[in-house]
């Protein structure tokens, strides 16, 4: 809430977001350290300075605001500060950077309260508003995400993920290769988060643009390995316009037809297959729609599937086309 913010000087709030970055440096650089250590070692810059850092910059005083009054009067004095400090003077008077590295210190350093529901609010009403994010914001956005997404018992993680969708973010690549972590681990408890889910379920379609990144087509693949039904049950209905639509695709970024070896074998994790695109894929082979290398490919991922499914219909509808090549 704006109306509880501390008000600070424009050289105090840049001295106090040169702080803040000096703790998130020392943090990472402790975590470097330990990374190969007991997980008390790991929690030592949290456990020995967490707490106080969070009261002496956080509590009571979140979020910070710039007062701009007498500003003229005192620019020629606050000049050689904002210089050292490599910050311009027409700063954004909210603070948006560091309010949200605060929120990130409080959900590194302290454990979930009501500071942390400020803070995802903070955060939900900042989304609200970005019509897009510099990098530095995505990244910072990421870390704040990943932070909650550490504590199962707190609600922070469901709710900013809730605020990232709505605001149309999920397409950012910082937060696609988050949210694609998450995915590939073998169990977490945004898995059933009905946004991630619908995230999941979103993610084949991206496959028939005309342009498609080679960065999403590989994190597409990786999600494909592990079994999400939001995203194999969308790969099912989708799989037929993808491979339809691959001859014409641009995959950006890709020099050596891996993204497009990539959209083939996605076909081994197609289970609903019917006799249209039975015949359409049989099509494109027979024709070599594909080329050559990508059209040997595809045969041998449908002899891969045809051996390794226990669906038995399934299996002879495959046998079936591979025998009539």
């Amino acid at each position: 809430d704006s109306q509880t913010a501390c008000v600070v000087g424009v050289e105090m709030a840049a001295l106090l977001q040169s702080i803040v970055q000096i703790i998130l440096h020392m943090r990472t650089l402790a975590k470097h350290c330990f990374r190969n250590s007991s997980e008390s070692q790991k929690g030592w810059f949290r456990q020995t300075w967490g707490e106080q850092v969070v009261t002496r910059l956080v509590k009571g005083r979140f979020p910070y605001s710039i007062a701009k009054a007498n500003s003229h009067k005192r620019k020629r004095e606050s000049k050689q500060v904002l210089e050292a400090l490599q910050v311009s003077w027409d700063q954004d008077p909210s603070c948006p950077l560091l309010n949200t590295q605060l929120c990130l210190i409080t959900f590194l350093f302290s454990q979930p309260s009501e500071l942390w529901t400020q803070c995802v609010q903070y955060i939900r009403n900042s989304l609200r508003n970005a019509g897009r994010l510099q990098t530095e914001e995505s990244e910072l956005l990421c870390e704040c995400l990943e932070a909650v997404s550490d504590q199962p018992s707190s609600s922070a993680a469901s709710s900013l993920l809730e605020a990232v969708c709505k605001s149309g973010l999920t397409s950012n690549q910082h937060v696609f290769d988050f949210l694609t972590r998450i995915a590939r681990m073998p169990s977490h408890h945004l898995h059933k988060d009905k946004n991630f889910t619908t995230w999941l379920d979103s993610l084949p379609a991206l496959l028939c643009k005309p342009v498609v990144p080679l960065s999403t087509i590989c994190n597409i693949a990786f999600i494909a390995t592990h079994v999400h039904s939001a995203f194999c049950n969308s790969l099912d209905g989708w799989y037929e316009e993808i491979i339809g639509n691959l001859p014409n695709m641009e995959v950006a970024g890709d020099e050596d037809n891996k993204g497009r070896r990539m959209v083939v074998g996605l076909a081994y994790r197609v289970n609903d297959w019917d006799q249209e695109m039975m015949h359409n894929v049989r099509e494109m082979i027979v024709q070599g729609t594909l080329g050559p290398d990508l059209t040997r490919y595809l045969k041998e991922i449908l002899r891969l599937k045809s051996e390794d499914t226990y669906n038995v219909e399934l299996k002879k509808m495959l046998q079936d086309l591979l025998q009539s090549l």
